[in-house]
């Protein structure tokens, strides 16, 4: 039987549950357990990174990469005609220098941990704003752009901007993606199985995760049609009995052939 914690919930319900109600932090720090008792490095890698961030060199899921407008922050103008502040002008990629187009774009990867995303989007909420995020190397990048002279705002800051929605729908989809890993893994399990094999654990985040497995089939067998004295189930029952009766009537045919041969 699968055990149960002191609130009646075994750890798959506890994370559904934590999943459904958008509690994203906990359900993954569940998900790590679960990943350790059904021994899927998998799993429990990919919610430690989800967690805690993700490195520059380590696979980004798609649900993290986002198109996100350059933006730039500056003055524009001269004395005599008078300075303007620029706040939130959108430029192209192929407005940057050459050598920096390889590792700035519209195309950006969300590499923060979720407890990050989530201060982000509630922050840029509250204070109603669209969400900077600063490339690395920014202050140098800026330093050589306006010394460059090719531009008619002398650049304060760059960044992408994002809208907070768009964070959000970052963490929904994650939340999504737990609630049909759990789903993926009550398909494959029987009513006395505790924690998803190894095997079923790995189809199940291909499935819901990466968007690489095919879903799982294997039906539940409920323990009431279990007859354990013959390790029997009702479909196992039925063939055995379909043998049987196909066994009976080639007998009789066989029996009936042979009288009309000898009465003919």
């Amino acid at each position: 039987m699968l055990r149960r914690t002191s609130e009646g919930k075994s750890l798959l319900e506890q994370i559904e549950s934590e999943a459904l109600d958008g509690d994203v932090v906990k359900a993954l720090r569940l998900c790590i357990t679960l990943g350790g008792r059904s021994e899927s490095v998998e799993i429990r890698e990919w919610a430690a990174r989800e967690l805690r961030g993700y490195a520059s060199d380590d696979e980004i899921p798609d649900y993290r990469r986002i198109r996100a407008p350059l933006c730039v922050d500056g003055v524009t103008g001269n004395a005599f005609a008078g300075v303007w502040k620029a706040t939130g002008q959108m430029i192209s990629a192929y407005q940057l220098p050459e050598f920096a187009r390889d590792d700035i774009s519209e195309d950006l990867e969300l590499l923060h941990s979720i407890p990050e995303l989530q201060d982000m989007a509630r922050d840029a909420e509250r204070d109603r704003d669209p969400i900077r995020l600063v490339p690395a190397g920014a202050a140098e990048l800026i330093a050589y752009m306006n010394a460059s002279g090719s531009y008619s705002i002398r650049i304060d800051q760059f960044y992408w901007q994002v809208a907070p929605t768009t964070i959000k729908s970052v963490l929904e989809r994650v939340c999504t993606d737990i609630v049909d890993l759990i789903g993926e893994m009550r398909s494959g399990m029987t009513m006395d199985q505790e924690w998803p094999s190894p095997d079923l654990a790995s189809q199940a985040f291909n499935v819901a995760v990466t968007g690489t497995g095919n879903r799982v089939v294997v039906k539940n067998v409920r323990q009431s049609d279990y007859d354990a004295s013959t390790d029997e189930t009702p479909t196992h029952k039925n063939l055995r009995a379909a043998f049987w009766i196909a066994g009976i009537v080639g007998a009789i045919i066989g029996v009936a052939t042979v009288a009309l041969q000898v009465f003919g």
